[in-house]
């Protein structure tokens, strides 16, 4: 176990953190180029080691990464015009250019000595594999841009999920360098069956082991490590070995074990302290393999746009009540509420029934809209201690 301050240490990121100084030593994701595919298109907002950027594509189809905040007053460039090769800030129109050079300055007179004066602060970018990448460190540091595993020559056929993570980056590495748990958490869509290796469905990928206990080994290596877990085959488990070799990629990169279909990739770049970019990278180098970026998405529950909530409202109680909830629950598993939190808007109108003003003051759980017009009515009139009993019934019948 860490203590607190390697903890500490391990995760934060902003400002002058150490592991946010190794963050910003790498090329760093700082969005897919599919976001920015349109020139003059709109700004897109990112989020890296705890620094606000815009990212925009010019006219001319140049990249550019500037700090999200006009120098002037402060105002976001996300909300700016893209347009003539610059960005404009909407409140006194400053426009920049790709390199953070203010080109117009339509609040200020003719000759103004501001204009030769001031800069927005701009990153190196490159364009790979699929991503925007931004050097945030130090320029005379400025190392090579390799490109990704998954893109070392163009024309590779990759498909890329992207998904925010309420948590620090550590946490997302755990499960991603973790080989045992996907034979627990993973085993809806990775089921077992009798077959001679990974193999991928359209709904599904098959292992040929329900070993649940793998024996790992470890080699550290000059890019980071690697490990094998070795588990025992389903097929002639007292000569063979199912092995699944996983390497970790200092600091947010990883190769996770691939099946005969396509090779898999994630990185977890840190937004901040408490958040996370995950990204899912699925790619094989043979045209005839790999999957299309529509059927990824889909096999993810990631296709961008569609509501997977839409039948399901999100009820916000407080966290004294979730607490009450948990003891209640008993044979259930405890993080019950928890793994119910998806994607549904939160409903207002239930967070101020329950006199939660914020978020941080509540947690939810996602339920049928049937079932919420069910406890809406029983709510009528009842104490608090009846909701829970309430929802406690709940639970325990539908999960």
């Amino acid at each position: 176990m860490l203590t607190k301050d390697q903890n500490e240490l391990l995760c934060r990121v902003e400002g002058a953190a150490p592991m946010g100084g190794i963050m910003r030593s790498h090329w760093l994701p700082v969005c897919l180029s599919e976001e920015v595919a349109e020139k003059d298109g709109a700004p897109v907002k990112a989020r890296l080691a705890g620094e606000d950027l815009v990212v925009f594509r010019d006219s001319n189809g140049k990249l550019g990464v500037l700090d999200e905040h006009c120098p002037h007053r402060g105002a976001s460039l996300v909300f700016g015009r893209n347009e003539a090769c610059g960005l404009r800030c909407l409140y006194h129109g400053w426009k920049f250019d790709v390199d953070g050079n203010i080109l117009e300055m339509a609040s200020e007179p003719d000759g103004s000595a501001l204009k030769g004066a001031l800069r927005q602060k701009s990153y190196p970018v490159r364009e790979a594999g699929g991503f925007v990448w931004a050097w945030l460190g130090p320029k005379e540091k400025l190392r090579e841009f390799e490109p990704p595993a998954w893109a070392p020559k163009p024309g590779i056929k990759y498909a890329i999920v992207k998904m925010h993570a309420a948590c620090n980056w550590a946490q997302v590495l755990e499960g991603s360098i973790d080989s045992a748990h996907s034979s627990s958490l993973h085993s809806t869509n990775m089921p077992t069956a009798e077959v001679d290796s990974a193999k991928a469905k359209e709904d599904k990928w098959l292992r040929p082991s329900n070993d649940k206990a793998p024996k790992l080994q470890f080699e550290p290596t000059s890019y980071g490590f690697r490990y094998a877990a070795l588990r025992k085959p389903i097929r002639n488990p007292e000569t063979n070995q199912y092995i699944r070799t996983t390497l970790f990629i200092a600091p947010f990169t990883v190769l996770i074990p691939p099946n005969d279909q396509y090779n898999l990739a994630q990185m977890l770049v840190p937004m901040d302290d408490v958040n996370t970019m995950f990204y899912w990278i699925a790619w094989h180098p043979d045209p005839k393999k790999g999957i299309t970026q529509e059927a990824w998405r889909k096999f993810c529950a990631a296709t961008v746009g569609e509501d997977i909530d839409q039948d399901h409202v999100r009820l916000w109680i407080t966290l004294s009540t979730a607490r009450e909830l948990e003891a209640l629950i008993g044979g259930l598993d405890s993080d019950v509420l928890s793994s119910t939190i998806l994607k549904a808007s939160a409903n207002i109108e239930v967070v101020e029934e329950h006199g939660v003003t914020t978020e941080a003051e509540a947690r939810p759980i996602l339920i049928t809209k049937p079932a919420y017009a069910v406890l809406v009515e029983a709510f009528e009139g009842v104490s608090d201690e009846h909701r829970i009993q309430l929802l406690t019934t709940y639970l325990r019948d539908h999960h």
